[in-house]
């Protein structure tokens, strides 16, 4: 802020203005008068002069003062010229320091911003983001524990299967069993039965009738 002061008082600064030289342009683009050849004290000295000095006196006396007020005035100029120039570079670095004050007042305003309302905000995101986050790796922890509980009952359903797999193939294998036993003991009974129905059917063909064997015994 002091350097913001600063500036504002240098730009409420003043710099007095050149005074143009004898025959310059001003500013406003008119030349400005150029001083007369003789001074007022010049013209006094040599009033006084000539009531004292003969006429070639005077003559080079004039000549010798108009001489030193050329001279006089032609350093004047020059260091008008290098006042003016030093004004100006004056005012150049006065410029520069102001446009770097303004930067930095920009670049100080631009932090405030960014470090009361950006960060702020941008903290605000990411606590929400964490709460986000944390929720999820809850429902990711339920569900492994769901799928944990998951596998661990379709192991229990495959050791149940498995179970029933081996009863039902002993009750098959047992079922087996008595199908070739049923069978061994029907092809036995069918060939019983056929073989008593041989002997039958054989006895009744070729033993001789039970009347006449009865009846050639009572007779003899």
């Amino acid at each position: 802020m002091a350097t913001t002061v600063t500036s504002e008082h240098r730009r409420h600064l003043t710099v007095p203005s050149p005074r143009p030289r004898p025959g310059s342009r001003t500013p406003s683009g008119r030349v400005s008068p150029a001083l007369p050849s003789t001074n007022p004290a010049a013209a006094s000295v040599l009033s006084v002069a000539s009531t004292l000095s003969p006429p070639n006196a005077l003559e080079s006396l004039l000549r010798d003062t108009e001489h030193r007020c050329e001279q006089f005035e032609h350093r004047i100029a020059r260091l008008q010229d290098i006042l003016d120039h030093e004004f100006d570079n004056w005012r150049t670095v006065l410029r520069e320091h102001d446009a770097v004050n303004d930067e930095l007042v920009r670049l100080s305003e631009a932090i405030n911003h960014t470090a009361t309302r950006e960060v702020p905000q941008t903290l605000a995101k990411l606590n929400a983001e964490s709460r986000e986050t944390r929720g999820v790796a809850k429902q990711l922890d339920l569900m492994g524990r769901r799928v944990t509980e998951t596998e661990n009952k379709l192991k229990e359903g495959r050791r149940k299967m498995d179970r029933l797999e081996r009863v039902l193939a002993e009750q098959e294998a047992g079922r087996g069993w008595l199908t070739w036993t049923n069978f061994v003991i029907g092809m036995g009974a069918l060939i019983l039965a056929v073989g008593l129905a041989f002997l039958m059917f054989y006895y009744a063909a070729w033993s001789p009738p039970l009347e006449g064997t009865l009846t050639s015994d009572s007779s003899g």
